[in-house]
């Protein structure tokens, strides 16, 4: 198969890949110091060093024997296999490479793995608990928002906080990411040990450094590494956090106006009273049925609108009339139809009234998160008369309670109320109406959000429903049918 002596040079190679494959899984031994540090020697000029410490308490591994098993060349990131007695085994990518002098030893290269820990070894050696998290909010991209967290000891027996930090499931970091990228997350004002009698309490900050726009949380979750003072228990207890980065907020005292401009495709945003153009919102479309309506979230940093001809939600930056985000509805609709925003700003909500659902996104990164299906299509709705285009140029058929966990919306062929809740989509109830209508009718909801009122005109009362459940508990006889609906208004 092979001429000549070429099967010995093939044997050769063969013979020296596997002693190279078997040096490289060698296994090397050391002894930790009262840090937890160790420098292993694992070929001539060239060491593995580390510390290491123990998942569940972060105490060091003190004078503690240690197995390296390089499972590659050595480089940074290659992975080393750390072995102790008494511990799970654990592979950990090289970090660092350096040059080292010793007298008497000359020169070598350390191939370091950096802080690492080591979980004890058996079932049940340490619990996961999780605490109350931390909602940032809204968050400027590029600005830090910090918060004062309190942990409270909650059980009847001392305890040690011996560490804590973003775990990754071997090192505790300060930040998340890790360093060297730039934290998004991070802690500050720890002190540790730090040890707690049952009920006693213990301070920390955590920030927050959106680095884009849109909803974020950490990749590795902050961890608090508890230990017991009697039971022994090893306790880790977890901090879920979350944030929203944003664009901006509208500068304080600035006015600003907004005209959709429906034969240019364009929203002209200028100062008011000094008329100075800020800039267009190219829409990427014409209106031939006049001006789309354009909603402004609370804190008056962003604009939407329904550009019904392509099938998307256009959400911009006012100040800068920057377009931001679409929202992709999956639908081309027959007019536009107004959004409704929750009262944080941070959720949209428009109804696809020739689909039958409501679509709700994030602002401003115009995600989708939930689709509610109202069950019938407002295929019946004469959209293009004259009488309708106020409504559809006018205020969303949506109504939300005053604390935003809810939305309801007048279904008029299907003769109910729906209401459900807007962060799971899920409907909560539906209110009986017994009367068919052309158009949506708006629904009052008061100042606690427990009822709504809607008027059916074509029967003459005005429901009282309770939300979430939709149960209807009166109706007022208004004693005269008519052909639209009427508000109602409420005074206290």
């Amino acid at each position: 198969m092979f001429a000549g002596g070429s099967w010995k040079r093939v044997v050769g190679v063969l013979f020296g890949l596997a002693l190279v494959a078997t040096a490289a899984l060698a296994q090397h031994s050391g002894n930790t110091d009262i840090r937890g540090y160790f420098e292993i020697l694992v070929a001539p000029g060239k060491a593995i060093t580390g510390t290491v410490s123990d998942c569940s308490t972060g105490q060091p591994l003190r004078l503690k024997r240690v197995t390296v098993t390089p499972l590659g060349p050595l480089d940074i990131g290659t992975r080393v296999r750390v072995e102790v007695s008494g511990y799970q085994p654990g592979t950990f990518p090289i970090r660092h490479m350096a040059s080292s002098w010793v007298p008497g030893r000359g020169s070598y290269t350390t191939y370091d793995l950096g802080d690492i820990c080591l979980n004890p070894s058996g079932a049940g050696a340490w619990q996961l608990v999780q605490l109350p998290g931390v909602d940032f909010g809204q968050v400027q991209v590029g600005t830090t928002k910090t918060v004062t967290y309190t942990f409270q000891n909650p059980l009847l027996e001392q305890i040690t906080i011996n560490t804590m930090g973003f775990h990754d499931g071997s090192t505790f970091w300060e930040q998340d990411p890790p360093h060297p990228a730039a934290a998004v997350f991070a802690i500050s004002g720890h002190v540790l040990p730090a040890t707690l009698n049952p009920g006693e309490s213990y301070q920390f900050q955590i920030s927050f450094t959106p680095p884009v726009l849109g909803a974020q949380q950490p990749g590795n979750p902050l961890t608090l590494c508890v230990t017991t003072a009697f039971t022994g228990q090893h306790i880790h207890y977890l901090i879920p956090l979350t944030g929203t980065g944003i664009s901006g907020i509208a500068p304080t005292g600035v006015v600003y106006g907004l005209v959709h401009v429906p034969n240019r495709g364009v929203v002209v945003i200028f100062e008011v009273p000094s008329g100075r153009l800020i800039g267009e919102v190219d829409l990427q479309a014409l209106s031939m049925e006049g001006p789309w309506p354009i909603t402004i979230t609370p804190n008056g940093a962003y604009g939407l609108i329904n550009v019904p001809s392509r099938g998307v939600v256009v959400i911009f930056e006012i100040a800068t009339a920057n377009l931001l985000a679409e929202v992709n509805l999956g639908f081309q609709m027959t007019g536009p139809s107004p959004i409704a925003v929750t009262p944080d700003g941070q959720h949209g909500l428009i109804y696809m009234f020739n689909r039958g659902t409501v679509v709700v996104f994030a602002i401003p990164t115009g995600t989708v998160e939930q689709e509610v299906n109202l069950g019938v299509m407002a295929t019946g709705l004469p959209l293009h008369t004259v009488p309708l285009h106020r409504f559809w140029t006018g205020l969303s058929p949506l109504v939300l309670t005053p604390d935003g966990r809810y939305a309801l919306i007048h279904v008029p062929n299907a003769m109910v109320v729906k209401i459900f809740e807007v962060s799971s989509g899920t409907v909560t109830g539906e209110v009986p109406l017994q009367a068919y209508a052309t158009e949506p009718a708006p629904i009052t909801v008061t100042s606690d959000g427990r009822h709504g009122l809607i008027h059916v005109p074509n029967r003459g009362v005005v429901t009282i429903f309770e939300i979430p459940s939709g149960n209807v508990v009166a109706e007022v006889d208004l004693q005269a049918l008519l052909l639209a609906p009427c508000p109602v208004v409420l005074i206290r």
